[in-house]
């Protein structure tokens, strides 16, 4: 058989009703909306962890950056030296995850049909 003369997979039986057999239009819509809430709820614990791995050190006290830097002053013909220390952990982006929006596209389509009729006579 050649490519041309192939069935539609989405037409094959074993390929489509197969899979949806037992599912029920909620599972079906709902997976999707699952698919982004999960991540939504699993990223606090992670950024949570994040923070505790990058911003504290084995001791549990805050990693410090230490900066130095000359700034000049009015006036003077020399710069003063000055040195600032800032938590590491304000440097960071911290890992975030926002989904404001969804569109879930479901447009189920019916490719088979099978009907059944019985007839019972009686004498």
């Amino acid at each position: 058989m050649t490519e041309d003369n192939k069935q539609d997979p989405r037409l094959d039986k074993d390929n489509v009703a197969s899979k949806l057999v037992g599912e029920s239009i909620g599972d079906l819509e709902g997976a999707p909306l699952d698919a982004v809430c999960d991540p939504q709820k699993r990223l606090p614990q992670s950024a949570f962890e994040f923070m505790q791995e990058i911003g504290f050190n084995e001791e549990g006290k805050t990693r410090m950056v230490e900066f130095n830097f000359q700034r000049p002053i009015q006036g003077s013909p020399t710069p003063q030296d000055v040195t600032v220390q800032a938590p590491f952990i304000g440097l960071v982006p911290l890992p975030n995850l926002l989904i404001d929006d969804i569109e879930v596209d479901f447009n189920p389509n019916v490719i088979s049909s099978e009907i059944s009729t019985e007839n019972e006579d009686k004498v």
